[in-house]
């Protein structure tokens, strides 16, 4: 009898720990060969959207409105590609998102130089997102 109570109170405990702990959220990388796509995702998952830029350029990618009802921007992160970390080298530019409420939205990119504008833009990033 006593064994039993000992198995079944670990047995409780085991799933009172799974129930309490929150599940891995679902992440979805995208990279620049990705933009025209089209993406579907559940309320909660995480988005990874990373680019390559140059430093040195001037250019860099921006947001074209950041859809903020459905997205939350969690993180931004550089980090270098080069082997030396040489200043104005290459870089990988990351944002992590989350997707906030169902719904159809779109995450938009322009790669410019701030100075010329984004109307000067020499490359765009685009993927619908589909969040159920």
């Amino acid at each position: 009898m006593k064994n039993l109570l000992i198995a079944a109170s670990a047995f409780l405990l085991i799933l009172l720990v799974a129930v309490t702990l929150p599940a891995a959220s679902e992440v979805t990388s995208l990279q620049a060969k990705d933009s025209g796509r089209e993406i579907q995702v559940k309320v909660g998952a995480l988005i990874e959207l990373s680019l390559p830029e140059q430093a040195g350029t001037g250019y860099q990618w921006e947001f074209d409105r950041l859809d903020q009802q459905h997205f939350e921007l969690l993180k931004t992160a550089t980090r270098s590609l080069a082997e030396k970390h040489l200043v104005g080298g290459p870089v990988l530019k990351t944002w992590r998102l989350k997707a906030k409420t169902a719904g159809d939205s779109q995450l938009t990119l322009d790669y410019f130089r701030s100075w010329e504008g984004r109307g000067q833009a020499v490359k765009h990033f685009q993927v619908k997102v589909r969040i159920r």
